[in-house]
């Protein structure tokens, strides 16, 4: 078998993840891109880019690795008519995306006494932990596929004072989760009521939102990415272009967890990495405890950087990143291409 890779230019540590006998070329853009197909057989890839018949051209790969916890930018019935296999990074970002919500709270400083989480997947049970470290007990959540704490119905999760939304973006019945935040939801919104999307523009019905112009919209995501609707932008209080999951340390264990994916279908042996703070705990050749590795125990430390009920107004998370620079930013110029340049030049570590 050919072990020929064709990656995106900007993922990291390619060449330590991929050691021999992977032969790595990098593309930049998508007319290097399809030049360089007929002559690879595994594609690694980010969120950015289309996976259909339309990139391929008639040329076919064996795999196709994409660098997210998603896959709504792949063609899923094309590729395995094509008896392509496809791996994700699902999961490689969750403290990042945990991180990203400490921030946006932190930032608009609003007292919050009980919180709904939609979603208990990767991100959404790590944010249930981090919240309970923080004091805050009033706490439930919605996932339909997924046995979680405290389990309400959608109905209970919007009489919560902030509604969470985390979960995968799909329209499989008979619980899609395609605009599942509904006019219906949407128009019994207490006033002051925060919803924060760090999931898929889709999940929410952005017209019935504008519509309903009532509580407080922060997101990070949008419907039609990257030619974002002004008027979301407008109506939302903190938004930002896609990057909740954008550490270095979540595109490093990214393309990491990729790695150990594709050695292992392979039957190859995987490569040692050098683990890195805070998101690494010690990866060793051939370890099973990949989550481990990827999603470390919540610590003590961790409450510093979130909003703590007792003292809103006196949090260190903003020092980090402040979401509202962005949000300014987009505000000035929600264009397609201010999304992608500040998407593109968005660069923080995780929370230490």
């Amino acid at each position: 078998m050919k072990f020929n890779l064709l990656a995106d230019r900007d993922l990291p540590e390619l060449a330590s993840a991929f050691p021999s006998p992977f032969k790595i070329t990098r593309y930049q853009n998508i007319k290097e891109l399809q030049e360089a197909l007929p002559y690879n057989n595994i594609l690694l890839c980010r969120s950015t880019l289309k996976v259909d018949a339309a990139l391929f051209q008639g040329n076919q790969v064996e795999w196709v690795l994409t660098a997210s916890s998603g896959r709504c930018h792949i063609d899923e019935l094309y590729l395995k008519a094509k008896n392509t296999k496809i791996l994700d990074a699902k999961g490689s970002n969750a403290n990042a995306v945990v991180d990203y919500v400490s921030f946006c709270l932190a930032a608009l400083n609003a007292p919050i006494k009980d919180i709904g989480i939609i979603g208990y997947g990767e991100v959404g049970s790590r944010l249930y932990k981090k919240l309970l470290l923080l004091g805050y007990t009033n706490i439930i959540t919605y996932d339909p596929f997924k046995k979680s704490p405290n389990a309400r119905d959608l109905d209970s999760i919007f009489n919560c004072d902030l509604v969470c939304i985390h979960p995968n973006l799909h329209k499989d019945e008979p619980y899609p989760s395609y605009k599942l935040v509904n006019a219906l939801l949407i128009q019994k919104r207490k006033p002051h009521q925060i919803i924060l999307n760090a999931a898929r523009g889709n999940v929410v019905d952005e017209e019935a939102l504008l519509k309903y112009h009532q509580g407080i919209y922060i997101t990070d995501v949008y419907a039609n990415e990257p030619n974002i609707n002004p008027l979301i932008i407008n109506h939302a209080t903190i938004a930002t272009p896609h990057i909740a999951g954008h550490t270095i340390e979540a595109k490093i264990d990214s393309v990491r967890l990729l790695s150990i994916k594709l050695h292992k279908s392979l039957h190859l042996p995987c490569p040692n990495f050098t683990p890195h703070e805070p998101t690494s705990r010690g990866l060793t050749a051939g370890s099973s405890d990949v989550e481990r590795f990827l999603y470390p125990a919540v610590k003590p430390r961790d409450v510093e950087v979130l909003v703590k009920p007792q003292d809103v107004g006196v949090d260190r998370a903003i020092i980090n990143y402040n979401p509202l620079i962005e949000t300014n930013q987009l505000k000035k110029d929600p264009t397609a291409n201010m999304f992608l340049k500040l998407r593109k030049s968005h660069l923080r570590h995780a929370v230490e």
